[in-house]
């Protein structure tokens, strides 16, 4: 018999911790994410990669 005594439930306040505790872990992890990423491009799949590649650093996002 499953007990509805609040316990396992997120309702009222505890749903509002769960949505704000959460939050601050996604943020927490892109922050330390973010740095590991040096370089990332756009590339447009209607020119050649080795041509869009010869244009370097303009073409980062």
């Amino acid at each position: 018999m499953i007990s509805h005594s609040g316990r396992g439930w997120l309702d009222g306040e505890r749903r509002h911790d769960y949505a704000a505790a959460a939050r601050a872990q996604d943020e927490a992890q892109l922050a330390q994410l973010l740095p590991l990423v040096e370089r990332l491009y756009r590339l447009d799949n209607g020119r050649p990669l080795a041509e869009q590649w010869q244009e370097g650093p303009c073409r980062l996002i």
